[in-house]
């Protein structure tokens, strides 16, 4: 196989399953959590643009990654721009839509409704990990007791005689 079959092959995989599309964490939240919105560009190459999010609680973002794969001669590549939104206000929130210019178009993805409930008891959910990060939760030193701190005892030194 020569260079300019492997270049064409390159090309030709990276044409099939081209995506745009936005992510969420959950279409139902509970009011002071955090929703994770993601967007993902499959097997596309372009200028990404945000959604305008003026009214949300943007907490982080936007955080981007990418990957790439060549398995068999199978070459996949993927871009994501993820974004966390700290939804405090009952009801109902929507994330416009996010757009990606590839130079011949401009893709977008389709805006998407977020239910926020009520949260009396102040439940805070966990994230599910797969954002293909390492998460270490370590447990949380438990608070003792106020006890008197003694000193500790000088030790003695030893002469050498």
């Amino acid at each position: 196989m020569n260079l300019k079959t492997l270049i064409l092959l390159l090309f030709a995989g990276s044409l099939f399953g081209q995506e745009f599309n936005v992510d969420i964490s959950s279409d139902t939240i509970l009011a002071g959590n955090v929703l994770n919105v993601t967007f993902v560009a499959s097997n596309i190459a372009g200028q990404f643009e945000g959604p305008n999010m003026q009214g949300l609680n943007v907490v982080n973002g936007p955080n981007t990654s990418t990957s790439m794969s060549m398995i068999n001669g199978d070459v996949t590549q993927s871009s994501t721009y993820s974004y966390g939104i700290l939804c405090e206000e009952i009801g109902e929130i929507t994330i416009l839509p996010g757009y990606l210019d590839t130079g011949d178009e401009t893709l977008e993805t389709e805006p998407t409704s977020i239910l926020v409930l009520p949260n009396p008891e102040g439940i805070i959910e966990q994230r599910p990990g797969n954002s293909g990060f390492f998460e270490f939760n370590f447990p949380r030193a438990e608070k003792k007791p106020n006890t008197p701190v003694t000193p500790k005892k000088k030790k003695r030194k030893l002469k050498k005689i």
